[in-house]
């Protein structure tokens, strides 16, 4: 084996240049494959000759025709480099002659149909050790792969900012110093602060410091515990109104596991609880109702039902101070029917005209349903009456009222009072119109109840108390007589000449007849005596009198006055009198029919002697 123009056969020379031709075709070999894998390859630049030599593997890449090739930087900015990339390349030939580097870049190649390609071109300045030689080497590397990729990210990076922008909740990211750098739109607007007030500032730039403790300390735990915090707080609001906030919150770790910041998200809950509160209130409304509904029974009046309503609705008011109820009579006053939480007696006579009041409105609509009045010291300096208060200390700022109708027509005038400005919301409004709707429908109830109570007990003409319920109340006194000792005198009055007027006049003359009697009955006498009409004419008289000689004044005195009466029916004009008889409990037994016997005897003794 003859090799290396060597005439010895099998030289060791020869073997060792052969093995090390063979070793530097293997790394070349390698060194192509290599550089054809990664889409990678050579180029210099040679600044004597100002010629350009370029790979087989970097033609392929760059799909240049090396047989078109004239070797030129020129040829290249005009053939090679896209037009989008080649300011930055003939920046960057410059800066390489004057720094003899040539910096890596990226730049866009020229391909057919506008195809993408990318190569990242870097090299160094080469010299021989005599200067002759001087020339840039460098590689040209694919990269198209990585511009896409990268394209992609900014794409999906766009994406997810695009859609934190619109997200409504207001999302932010602070760095593990507790320094803003991102939040979204929502995050802006709900704080009423521009972008660049907020990005690169701390809580305590953009909070008020109380709720800035609170958000740090916060901020604080979950750096140290990690995971995710979730926790209520209040927020100022861009109003400057103090808003109920759920934050949740988790933290951001870097790839060695350290914490690198942490993202938040905020979920405004004040109408949520506002809501869960004006359902809590009508809630308690309807109980209340419902309660008063069952205990109708108790009541005597709407008087008693209006006192007690007002105490329990007053307690749902969380801002109430103190509460009246005016009503409103057919020519427009209106005076106090009930109140709650004053001290004074001022309150009691209060008296006011409808058109004189701050809740008139001549429109009639805030008459038509509950408002708010938050401006009253103002409508007081513009001339209406002063709100009675039930501190002396303190003004009444604030008022909800709720008118209601009965029959259509305004009959009370509820008020909620409050001493703090602003104190109530449009959640108590809102409660303050069920009131308004419900009461009406407990009135009528009441009412119907009171009709029917009244039908079963009294008379229909005179109102007195009929037979059957004077008995139950007759025994009722005789029970207290005995248990306390006290003296019971019982009355009989005969109606003189009842049947004369019914026969002359007729029975409309009769009703006013007895009506005009039983009237001065009830004007003469306490409000604790009872009367009852037992008969057609008679009448008969509860009395806790303990002298007979002074009763008997009293009534002789009435039956002067009523005798002195002309009583008008239409055209018809006539008078009358009436006889009577008194027992006492302490002449006889205490025994109902003994004492109405006893009275009776002394009626009609009378009725004799003035015959």
């Amino acid at each position: 084996m003859k090799k290396l123009g060597c005439n010895e056969k099998y030289c060791d020379r020869c073997i060792k240049l052969q093995k090390s031709l063979e070793e530097k075709q293997l790394v070349e070999y390698q060194l192509k494959s290599t550089m054809e894998l990664v889409r990678m390859g050579m180029w210099s630049w040679d600044l004597n000759t100002d010629k350009v030599e370029i790979s087989e593997e970097l033609a392929a890449i760059l799909s240049l025709d090396l047989s078109a090739f004239d070797n030129s930087l020129d040829y290249l900015v005009d053939h090679v480099i896209h037009h989008e990339s080649r300011a930055l390349f003939e920046l960057e030939l410059k800066h390489a002659i004057s720094n003899q580097l040539i910096r890596q870049c990226d730049y866009r190649i020229n391909l057919p149909q506008d195809k993408h390609l990318w190569v990242r071109l870097s090299g160094k300045l080469f010299s021989s050790k005599s200067c002759t030689t001087l020339k840039f080497i460098g590689i040209g590397l694919d990269v198209t792969r990585d511009h896409h990729n990268n394209a992609l990210l900014a794409t999906n990076l766009n994406f997810m900012r695009s859609l934190l922008e619109v997200l409504p909740n207001p999302i932010f990211y602070k760095d593990r110093f507790g320094v803003y750098k991102y939040c979204n739109a929502a995050f802006v607007e709900y704080l009423g602060r521009a972008r660049e007030e907020i990005i690169d500032k701390t809580v305590y730039d953009i909070a008020p410091k109380h709720l800035a403790d609170i958000y740090h300390q916060a901020d604080l735990d979950l750096m140290t515990s990690r995971g995710q915090q979730v926790y209520e707080a209040s927020v100022a609001y861009a109003d400057q109104t103090i808003r109920d906030v759920i934050f949740n919150k988790a933290v951001h770790l870097d790839s060695e596991d350290e914490v690198e910041g942490l993202v938040g998200i905020m979920q405004d809950i004040t109408d949520k609880k506002a809501m869960e509160k004006e359902i809590k209130m009508l809630h308690q409304v309807k109980d209340v109702f419902l309660n008063l509904n069952h205990n109708l029974m108790e009541f005597r009046s709407i008087d008693d039902l209006i006192k007690a309503l007002l105490v329990e609705l007053t307690s749902i008011f969380s801002a109430c101070d103190q509460s009246t109820v005016l009503e409103v009579d057919k020519n427009g006053g209106m005076r106090i029917k009930a109140h709650y939480g004053f001290d004074n007696d001022e309150i009691d006579q209060f008296q006011i005209k409808l058109e004189e009041s701050f809740v008139w409105d001549e429109s009639g609509v805030k008459l038509k349903q509950a408002h708010i009045i938050d401006n009253i010291r103002q409508l007081e300096d513009l001339g209406y009456p002063k709100v009675i208060s039930s501190d002396l200390n303190r003004s009444i700022e604030s008022t909800i009222v709720v008118p209601v109708d009965i029959d259509d027509e305004l009959k009370w005038v509820f008020t909620f009072d409050g001493f703090t400005k602003g104190c109530f919301n449009k959640r108590d409004a809102s409660v303050a119109n069920f009131i308004r709707d419900e009461l009406p429908l407990l009135h009528r109830l009441l009412s119907l109840y009171l009709e029917t109570l009244s039908l079963s007990r009294y008379d229909g003409l005179t109102g007195l108390m009929n037979r059957s319920y004077f008995d139950h109340v007759f025994d009722d006194r005789l029970h207290l007589v005995k248990r306390n000792g006290m003296t019971l005198l019982v009355v009989l009055y005969d109606l003189d000449g009842l049947k004369v007027v019914n026969d002359l006049y007729g029975h409309s003359a009769g009703d006013k007849y007895i009506k005009t009697f039983t009237s001065m009955l009830k004007d003469f006498y306490r409000e604790a005596d009872a009367f009852s009409r037992i008969g057609g004419d008679e009448f008969v008289g509860l009395f806790n009198e303990s002298s007979v000689d002074r009763l008997m004044e009293r009534i002789l005195t009435m039956r002067n006055e009523f005798e002195s009466l002309k009583i008008t029916d239409g055209e018809n004009v006539f008078s009358g009198s009436f006889s009577f008889g008194i027992s006492s409990s302490h002449n006889h037994e205490l025994n109902k029919t003994v004492l109405l016997n006893a009275a009776d005897e002394r009626m009609y003794l009378d009725k004799n002697s003035r015959r």
